[in-house]
């Protein structure tokens, strides 16, 4: 959408600064939140739904919508499907400001817990 070249990429830093920018504070709060024996199963699996949405569903969506729109917006429908596909983008990072709220509440909940030890005192 933008004009230039130098347009496009002063654009294009602050959205792959914030892409990446996710990961260590995602990964660290999933270790800190869950007991031992769950930690390694959390990252499999954390990385296993971000890979096929974002490396998987992500390039296939936006060349469905793409093909869907060629016919009325022509070598535009990428464009337009790009654009398309930065709502989930905006409405996961909607989602990742929810729950900043609560965890530090969260975080307390899984100390106490590990000091009293899990339900069934084992």
């Amino acid at each position: 959408m933008a004009a230039s070249s130098l347009w496009t990429l002063l654009f294009i830093l602050p959205s792959s600064i914030a892409a990446a920018a996710y990961a260590a504070p995602v990964f660290a709060s999933v270790q800190s939140l869950l007991d031992l024996r769950m930690r390694a199963m959390a990252a499999a699996i954390l990385f296993f739904t971000a890979n096929l949405i974002g490396l998987g569903f992500g390039p296939l969506v936006v060349g469905v919508i793409s093909d869907l729109l060629m016919a009325e917006y022509g070598d535009e429908s990428l464009r337009i499907a790009l654009l398309f596909v930065l709502v989930f983008s905006v409405w996961s990072s909607s989602h990742f400001l929810l729950a900043g709220k609560t965890i530090r509440q969260d975080l307390s909940r899984t100390r106490e817990i590990s000091r009293v030890g899990p339900v069934g005192g084992t």
